[in-house]
């Protein structure tokens, strides 16, 4: 039986009219974390259902945007990784953030190249791996209970869970876009060269 093209266009409104369970997980980084509560307040006035993933430094924050949470249980593992998870409850999440990046020296007085091979370090980068790895069990058991439509990540990777329950992601980036780029005409994410780009010819 054919389908005429006001009957298709019924049902497509019909499904994008339908509300959604979706579920938000970014970096924990108060930059990266805002963009996602921007784009989760037009979702929600939307009508769906929104969930985030946070740290408990974060706890109450997307809550202020009708989002759900879920609050990762960092704090379940070693006694070394308990005492800088407790202390982060009682600071501003913002300064920690804040003091975090200027303790790099990423922001201060050192050359491109320093701040190059500051971004360099794979320390930063397996700590942030192994973070996420360890929330895997508890978004896994998580998707279980919801059942989620949808997955919007902002972050470097996408978790196992999601890729062995098939369920559809979108990828944001909402850092420095130099990272998404690798170009000799383009300066390195961090460096602290400027770009200038020719907009017209």
């Amino acid at each position: 039986m054919s389908v005429s093209t006001s009957e298709r266009a019924s049902t497509t409104a019909a499904a994008a009219a339908k509300p959604l369970k979706i579920f938000f997980q970014s970096l924990d980084a108060a930059g990266h974390l805002s963009a996602c509560f921007g784009l989760a307040q037009a979702l929600v006035q939307r009508g769906h259902q929104v969930t985030f993933f946070l740290a408990a430094t974060f706890k109450g924050q997307a809550a202020k945007f009708g989002c759900r949470e879920v609050i990762f249980n960092d704090d379940d593992k070693s006694e070394n990784d308990k005492k800088p998870t407790e202390s982060l409850k009682t600071e501003n999440p913002i300064k920690q953030i804040a003091s975090a990046i200027l303790e790099t020296g990423i922001l201060g007085p050192k050359s491109p190249l320093e701040k190059v091979d500051l971004m360099s370090n794979p320390t930063f980068f397996e700590q942030t791996w192994s973070r996420l790895i360890a929330r895997n069990d508890q978004i896994q058991a998580e998707m279980d209970a919801v059942s989620p439509d949808l997955f919007i990540l902002d972050l470097f990777l996408v978790l196992p869970c999601i890729q062995q329950r098939g369920i559809p992601y979108v990828s944001i980036f909402s850092g420095n876009p130099l990272f998404l780029y690798d170009h000799p005409s383009i300066p390195p994410g961090c460096s602290g060269k400027h770009l200038h780009l020719k907009l017209y010819n």
